[in-house]
C-alpha cells in the first residue's frame, strides 16, 4: 500500500509539472530573424500557446512565414518584433522602454493585454485586424501610412495620460463593426501635419479625457451612428485642421484653436456645445488673421463659456468674429459679456450672436489697475468644484478679495489679515468667475477661476 501511495503521489506531482508552459528565449543562433526557425530559440523549439517568450535586448525577430501562437511575450529595450502575418496571444505582450513592436500585416488576436512602454507601430497600407485585445499605451502608439485597421470583438485602446497616439501619413482608419471597439484617450492623439491634405477615420467609440489635436490641412473624421464621440470635462479638441463628426457627439470639454497666430479650427456636420463646455481663444489684434476663430459647417446651438487671452492693447469697439456657421446658428445661450485682463487692465467684451456669427466687441476697459507689481496669486485647485484656496505667495497684512461673475456682478467680498492663504467658496453655477485682490497699499490683481 505504501508503495502504491508513493507512486500515486509522484504521478500527481509529475502531471502539473509536465503541463506547464515552457520559457522560450531568443538566441538568434539559427543565423536569421525567423520566429519559426527552432535553432533561434534556446530550447530548440518554436513557441506555442503555452510559451512564455523573451526577446532580449538588441535582437530583431520577424513573424512572416506562418501564424504565431504564444502565451506571452516580453520585448526588452532595443529589441524589435516585426509582424507580417498573424499572432494569437493568450495572456499578453509587454513592450518595454525603447523596444519596438511593428505591426505591418495580418492580425493580432486573443483575450489578452498588450502593454506598451516603448513604441507600438502600425504601418503599411494593407488592411489589418486587431481582435478582442486590450492595448494599454503608456508611451508611443505610431500609426504610419496605414490602411484600414479593423478593430473587432470589443477591442479596447487605453491611451495613458502621458502617452501619445501619433497619426502620420496621408490616410488610414481605426474601423469597428457591430462587435464594437473603444478608444479611451487620457493622453494625446495627434493627427500630424504632413505638408498636404490628409485624413484619418475614427470609426469607433471615442471617450476623450485628454487632447485630440488635428494639425494644419488635416482632417479627423468621426463617423457612424453606432459609435460616439464623448469629449469629457477634461477633454480638449484642438488644432488648426478640422473635425468631421457625424457620430453622436457629447461635448462637456474645451474647444481650442491652436496653431500659428490667428488660427481657424473647423467643425463639419456636427458642432456640439453644452453649458459646461468652454471655447478658448487667443487674440493678438483685430484683423482676421490675428485672432483665433472657429469655422462650422452645421446649424449649431451655441452655448457654454468663452475664455479669451488678450495679447495686445485692444481699443473700445474692436470686434472679433470668433464663430462663423455656413448654415446659420439655430440658437445662442452665451453670456452677454466676458472679461479678460491684459497688462493690468480688465477688458469687457460684449457677446453678440447673429444669424450665422458670434462676435466679440470691446465695450469697456477698467483703467485703474494699469500698472502694478504682481502679487504672485494663485488658486488651488483651478478648475475646482466651488471651493478653493487663494495663495498669496507671501504673508500679507491685509487684502480684500472680491468675487464677480462673467456679467460683472459682485457675488461676495472678503477681507483677510496676516495670512499667506485663504479659502473661498463660490455658490453659483459652474462657469467662469473672477477674483480681484486689492491690498491695503493699493496693489490690485484680477484672475479667473473655473468652477466645474
Amino acid at each position: 500500500m505504501r508503495t502504491f501511495t508513493t507512486y500515486l503521489f509522484i504521478l500527481l506531482l509529475f502531471i502539473p509539472i509536465t503541463s506547464l508552459g515552457q520559457t522560450h528565449t531568443w538566441t538568434g543562433n539559427g543565423g536569421d530573424t525567423n520566429w519559426f526557425n527552432s535553432s533561434n530559440w534556446d530550447v530548440n523549439s518554436v513557441p506555442d500557446t503555452s510559451s512564455d517568450v523573451l526577446i532580449p535586448a538588441g535582437f530583431t525577430v520577424d513573424i512572416t512565414t506562418s501564424p504565431a501562437l504564444v502565451d506571452q511575450i516580453t520585448i526588452e529595450s532595443q529589441a524589435i518584433i516585426e509582424v507580417n502575418n498573424s499572432i494569437e496571444i493568450t495572456t499578453g505582450i509587454n513592450i518595454l522602454k525603447d523596444a519596438l513592436f511593428q505591426f505591418n500585416l495580418g492580425s493580432l488576436s486573443g483575450n489578452a493585454i498588450i502593454t506598451n512602454q516603448g513604441t507600438f507601430e502600425i504601418t503599411g497600407v494593407p488592411n489589418k485586424l486587431i481582435s478582442q485585445l486590450t492595448i494599454n499605451n503608456e508611451n508611443l502608439l505610431l500609426i504610419n501610412e496605414s490602411g484600414n485597421i479593423n478593430l473587432r470583438n470589443n477591442m479596447i485602446i487605453n491611451n495613458a495620460e502621458s502617452a501619445l497616439i501619433l497619426v502620420d501619413g496621408a490616410g488610414g482608419a481605426f474601423s469597428s463593426n457591430e462587435t464594437g471597439a473603444t478608444l479611451n484617450n487620457f493622453g494625446t492623439l495627434r493627427r500630424m501635419d504632413i505638408g498636404q491634405f490628409g485624413v484619418f477615420y475614427l470609426l469607433l467609440t471615442v471617450n476623450n479625457y485628454g487632447v485630440i489635436k488635428v494639425e494644419k490641412s488635416q482632417n479627423i473624421l468621426i463617423l457612424t451612428s453606432q459609435n460616439s464621440l464623448n469629449n469629457f470635462e477634461t477633454g480638449i479638441l484642438t488644432g488648426e485642421g478640422s473635425f468631421d463628426i457625424t457620430s453622436p457627439f457629447t461635448n462637456n470639454g474645451r474647444i481650442i484653436p491652436d496653431g500659428d497666430q490667428g488660427t481657424e479650427l473647423g467643425f463639419i456636420n456636427t458642432f456640439n456645445l453644452s453649458p459646461q463646455s468652454i471655447i478658448e481663444l487667443d487674440i493678438y489684434g483685430n484683423e482676421l488673421e490675428e485672432y483665433d476663430s472657429i469655422f462650422v459647417i452645421d446649424n449649431p446651438f451655441i452655448e457654454g463659456a468663452i475664455e479669451v487671452t488678450l495679447h495686445y492693447e485692444a481699443a473700445i469697439n474692436d470686434e472679433f468674429t470668433i464663430i462663423t456657421s455656413t448654415q446659420g446658428i439655430s440658437g445662442c445661450d452665451l453670456p452677454p459679456s466676458i472679461f479678460t485682463v491684459y497688462q493690468g487692465v480688465q477688458y469687457e467684451f460684449e457677446v453678440n450672436c447673429t444669424f450665422d456669427e458670434v462676435i466679440l466687441k470691446v465695450v469697456d476697459k477698467i483703467l485703474n489697475v494699469e500698472e502694478f507689481d504682481r502679487m504672485n496669486l494663485s488658486a488651488l485647485p483651478n478648475p475646482n468644484y466651488g471651493t478653493f484656496e487663494i495663495q498669496f505667495g507671501s504673508q500679507v497684512s491685509e487684502i480684500k478679495l472680491t468675487i464677480t461673475n462673467v456679467l460683472g456682478q459682485t457675488l461676495s467680498t472678503h477681507t483677510v489679515q496676516n495670512t499667506d492663504s485663504h479659502q473661498l467658496t463660490i455658490d453659483g453655477a459652474a462657469g467662469i468667475y473672477f477674483i480681484t485682490a486689492k491690498t491695503a497699499g493699493g496693489k490690485i490683481e484680477t484672475f479667473k477661476v473655473i468652477k466645474k
